[in-house]
């Protein structure tokens, strides 16, 4: 049986849901060298330790679950002191002049708030919220800790795992503008279908209410009933922000963004047309506070690389690296394969687990992403995970080889198997990388 930090972990990545933990219990009980630690030691999880220390004499599953109910009185009063404090904190800075810009979607919206977080910066004090905080209480306690009154533009990312989440926390935040990026199948456990996910993501738009205020990705077009919901960008000709002519280089992306009558260069040195996509809302941005165009072009020039975002690591040889190591799913997945597939290379390489949360078309949708692979990559790393086999069956069926396939439990040793096979002018692609409360 793995040890109570072991199983605390689990709950942590869990997010407190039984549902999860339950079921990675079920799948782990007889596993008694497995050692995963906490992310971070949080006073939450602190008490729940504590508090099933004390609880001895049952079953430890029942002593995380009594804990973690003894907690809950005291949290929900935490929690409602924390919402009304950052609240409060909120309103008078809006009523000062801040200008609060809200972000939803399935993907794209960590590095779409983090670019234009970037762009906003050259013009005025900006802050975002950081990583991936997108929850009511994450987003609470980030404004009390870090917004300042001389701060002019906040950027925050919000999160959904069921419908009405958006609505609830864009009335917390009451952004000023609200920027809808790319739809796609994440959390179809828990959502259900595609239609579920686009309309809670849309609720953005009821929140910020002004159609002139709304940009919205072109993949949410079938969705939408209302055609004069908001702006568009993409690549459709219908947008009102798009972009074209997109080539990669190992420099980064150069295409041509068409907004209006106007079209101009635009460049970053992020790696991926779809990067370059979602660059165009800080550009929309910056037209609606009626910032220099020009100099919001020159600042993506500079753009940070983002983390575990395609991020690249220039390793010996010419070797690439792209890790795009977080919360993929099968739609920004083909993103990757794309890149993958523009950027000049000898070999080209991915490791993978495949994805989460896909509820009944999870084998499907990985059989697809195998044979997707195959066509795209030379060599594959295949991490393990409950979807590993689904992804090799497709793989093999759509002719990829079976001596260029490797399985591995780790990025570390897939790397290690494939080693071999790496020749000057490489890239290799980590896409997505599992918790282990999904392995």
């Amino acid at each position: 049986m793995p040890n109570l930090t072991t199983l605390l972990a689990i709950l942590q990545q869990s997010e407190y849901d039984f549902e999860y933990f339950d079921r990675w219990y079920t799948d782990h009980q007889s596993d008694h060298v497995l050692e995963i630690k906490p992310k971070v030691w949080t006073p939450k999880l602190k008490l729940i330790a504590a508090l099933a220390q004390a609880l001895g004499w049952l079953p430890v599953s029942a002593r995380l679950k009594v804990a973690t109910s003894l907690t809950q009185p005291g949290e929900w009063l935490v929690r409602k002191l924390t919402y009304g404090r950052a609240w409060l904190k909120l309103r008078q800075a809006q009523n000062q002049g801040l200008v609060v810009v809200a972000f939803s979607g399935s993907y794209g919206k960590t590095s779409t708030k983090q670019i234009t977080a970037h762009v906003l910066s050259q013009f005025a004090p900006t802050l975002a919220t950081s990583k991936s905080i997108n929850t009511p209480l994450g987003i609470a306690q980030f404004v009390l800790q870090r917004l300042k009154p001389e701060h002019q533009y906040l950027l925050v990312e919000l999160g959904e795992y069921y419908q009405g989440d958006i609505t609830q926390l864009g009335q917390f935040v009451k952004p000023n503008y609200g920027v809808i990026c790319p739809v796609g199948r994440q959390h179809l456990e828990r959502m259900g279908n595609l239609d579920t996910i686009a309309a809670t993501i849309l609720e953005l738009a009821a929140v910020v209410k002004s159609p002139t205020q709304i940009l919205i990705h072109e993949s949410l077009r079938p969705f939408i009933k209302t055609p004069d919901l908001g702006s568009w960008y993409g690549h459709s000709p219908t947008c009102q922000w798009r972009l074209t002519s997109a080539q990669v280089t190992r420099a980064g992306t150069e295409g041509k963004l068409v907004a209006a009558t106007q079209t101009q260069n635009i460049f970053s040195p992020l790696f991926g047309e779809h990067q370059l996509v979602n660059s165009l809302p800080s550009l929309w941005l910056a037209q609606q506070l009626a910032l220099d165009q020009t100099k919001a072009l020159q600042a993506l020039r500079n753009t940070p690389f983002i983390l575990h975002r395609h991020q690249p690591i220039f390793a010996e040889n010419e070797v690439l690296i792209l890790d795009n190591g977080y919360n993929s799913n099968p739609d920004s997945a083909m993103a990757s394969l794309k890149l993958l597939a523009a950027l000049p290379a000898s070999r080209r390489f991915v490791i993978t687990p495949g994805f989460v949360e896909l509820g009944a078309a999870s084998q499907e949708l990985h059989y697809s992403f195998g044979q997707q692979l195959a066509k795209q990559a030379d060599f594959l790393g295949i991490l393990e995970s409950p979807n590993a086999k689904f992804i090799e069956q497709g793989w093999l069926a759509e002719g990829g080889r079976a001596d260029h396939l490797v399985r591995a439990k780790s990025q570390e040793q897939a790397v290690t198997q494939l080693k071999s096979h790496f020749i000057p002018n490489s890239v290799i692609l980590f896409e997505n990388n599992l918790p282990e409360v999904y392995i």
